[in-house]
């Protein structure tokens, strides 16, 4: 078997890791999806997952410093948007005061070409 490899942009969630970390992030990431590329969202967004809240804080799982980066200083504005939009919508988070981008890098399956080299 081939080994896991950190996710690098891809469409599918992490291997053990779930898709949708919550209603909140479900809320979210289908609000920015309305103003963001498909594109963006799969590269960006679509490896992501919720880990926790502490406080006012969500944190959310990203698979690396690059996409850590990315986000806190290009999309940062719109995924608060689009918190700000959901809590127009009733789900809650007005509450959230900032969001917390966390490097962990999550092993994924390996694809279909990287099973083959190996």
């Amino acid at each position: 078997m081939a080994p896991t490899r950190p996710c690098e942009g891809s469409a599918q969630p992490p291997q053990g890791a779930t898709r949708d970390g919550g209603g909140l992030r479900r809320a979210a990431l289908d609000a920015l999806a309305q103003v963001l590329t498909v594109e963006n969202v799969n590269a960006w967004l679509a490896t992501t997952r919720a880990l926790d809240q502490e406080g006012e804080v969500p944190r959310v799982a990203v698979p690396a410093a690059f996409n850590k980066t990315w986000l806190e200083q290009k999309l940062h504005g719109k995924v608060m948007a689009a918190l700000h939009k959901v809590d127009d919508d009733g789900i809650g988070a007005g509450r959230v005061a900032r969001v917390a981008y966390v490097v962990e890098a999550v092993a994924c399956a390996p694809t279909e070409a990287a099973a083959r080299v190996s």
